[in-house]
């Protein structure tokens, strides 16, 4: 019988408690068997490293590095870095993993060679463990990777990944939201998507990096202005990179554009697509590319007292189809 693809858990962490021994224990619960974990502990202090040595390796495989904090992006660089196995999966912790993930995530993963990272649905909890609400997050790769340059496609907790495809995307750098920040890059790399089943439990509480973050609008500017010269293939230039980023937002529906953004945006989709061995409109045809694109005209063409007209041919286009 074929042994099972091995799994690396990855964990950086700075005073994990009091959530720790859940996220832990959710990892001892797999019905996956072969895994073990690494974890890169941040000068914690609050009894996390011996709750951590509790865990591992007695009941959970694998090795806890500490007596060398660093940022969170820098941490998780080493642990991918220190990785030997190609498969690999992302926990943070204070969050809890249902005992069927990587039974569900595995197969997949394995199954589509063109994937660099597949996540799943997330459960929001609070500090008590109550169920609060849920993350959804597109599971095409088309919708995933083109609305990537806009926000977090991937919820960082639910991740499994190649660890060559991080590699090649450059790995994770210590800035903030390291996350976002990789995902941007991984989107030339390889296809980005999310399984339609909820496989985690994220912990939002006050104390939280997101806990109080309700628009997430600033960080992900933040993010995107660092990445501006590689977000659209035809516009090399950062200010006006990020002017389109801004007129294109899907979260931002009162954002000044111009007509010059409708083609600019079409024809940064175009040519993305043909870039990663698409067909042309495998970004173009999306549901998500559409609402981008009838917003835009909507706001463009407003100016012109043209914005009816807009209207007009979107309902007759419905119709049609």
């Amino acid at each position: 019988m074929t042994k099972p693809a091995a799994v690396t858990w990855l964990m950086p962490v700075r005073n994990g408690m009091p959530y720790l021994s859940l996220t832990l224990e959710s990892i001892a619960k797999q019905s996956y068997q072969n895994h073990k974990m690494l974890v890169w502990d941040n000068g914690s202090k609050d009894g996390t490293l011996e709750e951590l040595r509790r865990w591992i390796p007695a009941r959970i495989p694998g090795a806890v590095v500490s007596g060398k904090p660093m940022g969170v992006g820098a941490s998780r660089a080493a642990l991918l870095d220190m990785a030997e196995s190609e498969l690999c999966a992302w926990t943070d912790a204070d969050d809890v993993s249902y005992p069927e993930r990587l039974e569900v995530q595995v197969p997949f993963l394995l199954g589509h060679p063109e994937l660099a990272a597949l996540g799943t649905q997330v459960d929001i909890i609070d500090e008590h463990g109550v169920r609060r609400g849920q993350w959804t997050y597109k599971t095409d790769d088309a919708e995933a990777r083109w609305l990537t340059r806009w926000h977090a496609q991937l919820c960082q907790s639910a991740v499994l990944c190649r660890r060559s495809a991080l590699l090649a995307a450059g790995n994770y750098r210590d800035v903030r939201d390291e996350d976002l920040d990789l995902w941007m890059r991984l989107a030339a790399v390889g296809e980005i998507r999310n399984l339609p089943e909820t496989l985690v439990q994220y912990r939002r509480t006050q104390t939280s990096t997101t806990g109080k973050i309700e628009d997430f609008y600033t960080s992900d500017r933040a993010v995107a202005a660092r990445n501006a010269a590689i977000l659209f293939p035809t516009i090399g230039d950062p200010h006006r990179a990020m002017e389109l980023w801004e007129a294109a937002h899907p979260r931002q529906p009162e954002a000044t554009s111009r007509v010059q953004h409708i083609w600019q945006l079409k024809r940064a989709a175009t040519l993305l697509a043909k870039a990663l061995g698409k067909p042309a409109g495998y970004f173009v045809n999306t549901q998500a590319f559409r609402d981008q694109l009838y917003a835009l005209k909507t706001r463009a063409y407003r100016r012109f007292g043209l914005a009816p007209l807009v209207a007009l041919k979107a309902r007759v286009m419905h119709a049609g189809s």
